[in-house]
């Protein structure tokens, strides 16, 4: 039986994109994308905010690794009436 295709639809807040201009390299949001489109319910549901996950990813150019790169709040729901899921970027920051 083939694989159930999935299409998956970034939605950046206004905030979140000029964050990301002025912090990191587009190569970030690549990384970021990649990792949610791999296995978007990898990280934990953060308790009161309604099902939204805390991601973090490394800046591909810093060299540190997650842990000293970025945290971001995205997500992840299925549009009624469709087949796609969408998984919205809500917010970021540097730490």
């Amino acid at each position: 039986m083939p694989e159930r295709l999935v299409h998956y639809t970034f939605v950046e807040t206004p905030i979140f994109s000029k964050r990301l201009r002025e912090l990191a390299s587009p190569e970030t949001l690549e990384a970021l994308q990649a990792e949610l489109v791999e296995n978007p319910e990898r990280w934990p549901v953060v308790r009161g905010l309604r099902g939204a996950r805390k991601g973090r990813v490394a800046d591909p150019k810093s060299g540190r690794g997650k842990s000293g790169s970025f945290r971001y709040i995205y997500l992840l729901s299925n549009a009624r009436g469709t087949n796609p899921s969408d998984i919205s970027v809500c917010e970021e920051r540097a730490e």
